[in-house]
């Protein structure tokens, strides 16, 4: 048995938030597995992914907007024009609050999208002790995954099937090759 992640960007598989997550990951970081490293790619992508959407956003954060104010009177006052609410630098405020909702959303996310890959390989060998030969002998390699995303991914239910899809083909390739009449003459 081996078991192992199937390393795919399909958001089918692993979830529409990972798979861009992980995509501008890969394309700044390698493919390179290191532990404890992959967690803070993805937060940082993630991050970086949400402060560049929240840079050309004006919420929650808006720039400071531009009116007049009548000094004196009314009819004849100074027309003064002056900046009121708002923040002046809203672009950079948009930006880290996004790009912090954006890593932590990945942070959530970064154990999901997980995928396993079970493979299977089982070799079987039929031997007759009374003439000491060799009658019969297959092996047989199977991979085991989930379908989609929303697949159950129980671990014991992926060998259990691996294991009854391979026994099943084992069998079904012997009784289809090998000729029992051939081997009650020997």
């Amino acid at each position: 048995f081996r078991i192992e992640s199937e390393n795919t960007l399909n958001p089918f598989k692993i979830g529409f938030i990972n798979s861009p997550v992980k995509i501008l990951s890969k394309a700044l970081f390698g493919n390179s597995k290191s532990s404890g490293w992959g967690t803070a790619q993805e937060v940082f992508s993630g991050g970086l992914i949400g402060g560049i959407i929240g840079s050309t956003t004006v919420e929650p954060f808006e720039p400071p907007h531009h009116g007049t104010k009548v000094i004196g009177h009314p009819l004849y006052g100074i027309k003064k024009g002056e900046k009121y609410g708002g923040t002046q630098d809203y672009g950079w405020a948009n930006a880290v609050f996004w790009g912090s909702i954006g890593a932590f959303t990945t942070y959530l996310a970064s154990n999901g999208g997980y995928n396993p890959n079970v493979i299977i390989g089982i070799r079987v060998y039929l031997y007759n002790t009374k003439l000491k030969k060799m009658i019969w002998t297959n092996n047989i390699k199977v991979h085991v995954k989930p379908e989609s995303l929303w697949c159950y991914k129980s671990l014991t239910e992926l060998i259990e099937f691996g294991i009854e899809t391979s026994i099943n083909e084992l069998f079904n390739s012997f009784w289809k090759n090998y000729n029992i009449a051939d081997a009650r003459s020997n």
